[in-house]
């Protein structure tokens, strides 16, 4: 018995490795050179797209992860600017800065904005990872 048992657990995985071998070949000639980048490009534009609909974004971001009011996303852009990018965005909706919620050094920001339409307030943390910034918003 613990024999036959040895057998088929050397079995099952050769089974699958045969299938592999035999599928794989049909699978490669189907997707055009970068196509999977190219699809990851076209799913992030459109993650892009449906979240400047709660909050504004500026361009060449990576979004990291999004759920309901908690976004995140990489930048190129310094902390510094990614501040100023909202600060900007915000004053032209007419959102205010929340002055006591503002800390800020050169390689982590974090900034609070108050939306007088909806009574949420929206946080921003920014923080400097090697050559890219990685930010987090989320509305409360």
């Amino acid at each position: 018995m613990a024999e036959w048992r040895a057998m088929n657990i050397i079995k099952i995985p050769l089974v699958v490795l045969g299938l592999c071998i035999i599928l794989l070949p049909g699978c490669s000639g189907d997707l055009p050179r970068g196509a999977v980048g190219g699809l990851v490009g076209e799913i992030n534009d459109e993650v892009i797209k449906d979240i400047r609909k709660n909050y504004p974004l500026p361009d060449g971001v990576v979004i990291n992860n999004a759920n309901g009011d908690v976004v995140n996303y990489t930048t190129p852009m310094s902390v510094d600017k990614v501040v100023e990018f909202y600060r900007q965005e915000y004053a032209k909706q007419g959102v205010t800065e929340m002055a006591d919620a503002a800390a800020i050094s050169g390689d982590s920001a974090k900034i609070g904005f108050h939306n007088p339409s909806n009574s949420k307030n929206i946080y921003i943390q920014a923080v400097k990872q090697g050559d890219e910034t990685k930010v987090h918003l989320e509305k409360k």
